[in-house]
């Protein structure tokens, strides 16, 4: 299996595929999951002084964005190197 660069135009990436060779749909980088965790932090932590402060704070935005960081960083490890 051979992974291509991205910036192929979407006739070239046609090409490729239909050839048998796999383009990831999205480049993901050991420094974006780095920020995504830091957000994915912050989001945690504010949630947990909002219930700390007795407000009532549902927490769906920080479940989906460790949901979406699990995705991607299963997706990362996936990719061979």
């Amino acid at each position: 299996m051979t992974i291509v660069a991205v910036g192929l135009t979407g006739s070239e990436t046609r090409a490729l595929r239909a050839e048998g060779v796999h383009v990831p749909t999205d480049i993901i980088t050991r420094k974006s999951l780095i920020v995504a965790s830091v957000i994915n932090g912050a989001l945690w932590i504010v949630f947990a002084i909002f219930a700390f402060l007795g407000e009532f704070v549902f927490p769906l935005v920080p479940i989906a964005c460790t949901v979406w960081l699990a995705f991607h960083v299963r997706h990362w490890r996936s990719v061979p190197r």
